[in-house]
């Protein structure tokens, strides 16, 4: 739950950073294709049916249609739904996200699929939630209902050169970031996460820890160690020690608008692979991916896939990782070069998601109870078993439904002493985003000709939205390979028209 409006110079809680590109409208392929032999049909794999494979999916059609390139789309994915790292719990009648949850107004590729596709957006900005600091000992830092009280509180306890600093770092990130729409959607693609990075001057973000980047910048260090260290560990599950860049993203405010949707991420997602055309084999999971070469010498692969007890096989023009290969256990053969590339340590998230009544006594047994935060946020504290609780709506029943963040799972022990009377419980875990750490050093998302990585990107960081851009990246990559032109093949024909300011 977002915290008041009131904090418009204070850090507030956001979860996680995305954006918007336009949709073209168009049929599967140009009349004048009509139906193409079959050799000379190019077959595309993607490999993982998340934001960022639909995505792909999505900017695959809209280019190779525009370039006249007669094509077919296959997805895979091991589980046994679309959505990847984007899912939702139906809790007594209310749909709750326990993957990434809440984009920016301005995350362009997000709110045109979701406006195309009819979805309903719920604005959050507005909800009223109160945020609270907590040290495992007592709250350092306590929102108020009454603005004035808020901004007074802040100002006394970190002064006013702290918040607008990191303020305004976050937003010049965001203002530089927002150059790649102008790229993509002039077909320009990046082969690599530096060279994007480089293009919009962000490169230099990387290769610092957030906590000395402010520090540098002239932020005071309680504040770093408050409240911008709370926004990282919700947003990650990681301290200021990660690099400046994820850490910025962590930490922007400024929006017209913090939205979800009322019918999950994951149901947009299944939307645009549908949209797409693609052939989506859901609990098919890509063993291995082959380099081969045709007769005249043509850049293939051949994929092996597990579905139910049988291994299937299948010939492809390019394939599409979009998938972690640090955690996707496929083998490349005869991609040598493929194996060096450095494997990045992940960060696991465990959600727990419970209805009941919070024991406010557990945070301490002389705190007032009176305008309790609604999302408590932890400083770095490894006595502190977990990153954040908060509560995410009230079930048809009246009773709230909370989702806590932490580094280790939540016992049963500890879940009787924060909620003594529940009546819902349910734990996940799985590798979230990979950690953070200062580097300069990114896969490429180009590995091979013909192949490529989608999930190159989350060195750098890891949101909805930069799934989706890699994603559109990725299909202007694959259009630059097929008609040997880099620029100017066309802009987008999109004739989707939203009727938002932000429209491209």
């Amino acid at each position: 739950m977002t915290p008041s409006r009131s904090l418009v110079f204070i850090l507030i809680f956001v979860s996680l950073f995305y954006l918007i590109a336009s949709h073209e409208e168009d049929d599967s392929f140009p009349e004048e294709i009509g139906d193409p032999p079959e050799n000379t049909i190019k077959r595309i794999a993607i490999i993982g049916a998340g934001v960022g494979g639909g995505s792909a999916a999505h900017y695959l059609k809209e280019n190779l249609n525009l370039g006249k390139i007669a094509h077919r789309m296959t997805i895979f994915e091991a589980q046994d739904h679309a959505g990847g790292r984007v899912d939702y719990r139906d809790v007594d009648g209310i749909r709750v996200e326990v993957g990434g949850s809440i984009i920016l107004g301005e995350n362009f590729h997000q709110r045109n699929f979701s406006y195309f596709y009819n979805m309903t957006e719920i604005d959050v900005k507005e909800d009223g939630g109160l945020i609270g600091i907590w040290n495992g000992k007592e709250f350092v830092f306590r929102e108020s209902p009454w603005k004035i009280l808020t901004i007074a509180s802040a100002l006394w306890r970190w002064g006013y050169s702290s918040l607008m600093a990191v303020d305004r770092i976050s937003g010049e990130m965001k203002h530089r970031w927002m150059q790649v729409y102008d790229h993509l959607k002039n077909k320009r693609s990046f082969e690599s996460v530096t060279e994007m990075y480089q293009t919009l001057h962000l490169i230099n973000m990387t290769t610092i820890p957030y906590k000395k980047y402010l520090l540098d910048q002239g932020v005071d260090e309680l504040y770093v160690d408050e409240m911008v260290t709370i926004l990282t560990r919700i947003n990650y599950g990681q301290n200021t020690s990660m690099h400046a860049l994820g850490g910025a993203i962590s930490t922007v405010t400024r929006s017209d608008k913090f939205l979800q949707v009322e019918e999950g991420w994951r149901t947009l997602v299944e939307r645009v692979i549908q949209g797409s055309g693609a052939d989506l084999k859901l609990k098919s999971r890509v063993k291995s991916i082959e380099l081969v070469h045709s007769a005249k010498g043509q850049v293939g692969y051949k994929l092996k896939w597990e579905s139910g007890n049988t291994i299937q096989e299948g010939h492809f023009d390019a394939v599409i990782i979009a998938s972690p290969l640090e955690d996707a256990e496929i083998e490349l053969i005869g991609l040598d070069d493929i194996f060096k590339l450095k494997k990045r340590p992940w960060q696991t998230t465990h959600v727990t998601l419970v209805q009941g009544q919070l024991n406010k006594n557990y945070f301490g047994k002389d705190i007032s109870h009176e305008n309790f935060p609604e999302t408590i946020g932890t400083t770095e504290n490894d006595a502190i078993p977990f990153s954040s609780i908060s509560i995410k709506a009230a079930g048809k029943s009246g009773v709230p439904i909370w989702k806590i963040f932490s580094r280790e799972p939540m016992t049963d022990k500890l879940l009787d002493e924060i909620f003594p009377k529940r009546t819902f419980l349910e734990k996940l875990s799985w590798k979230a985003y990979p950690k953070l750490v200062p580097t300069s050093d990114f896969p490429p998302f180009k590995l091979n000709s013909g192949l490529f990585y989608l999930n190159a990107i989350e060195g750098a960081f890891s949101v909805m939205e930069g799934e989706a851009v890699s994603g559109h990246n990725i299909a202007n990559l694959v259009l630059a390979d097929w008609t040997n032109s880099e620029q100017k093949l066309g802009t987008s024909t999109s004739k989707l028209k939203t009727g938002r300011k932000d429209e491209l």
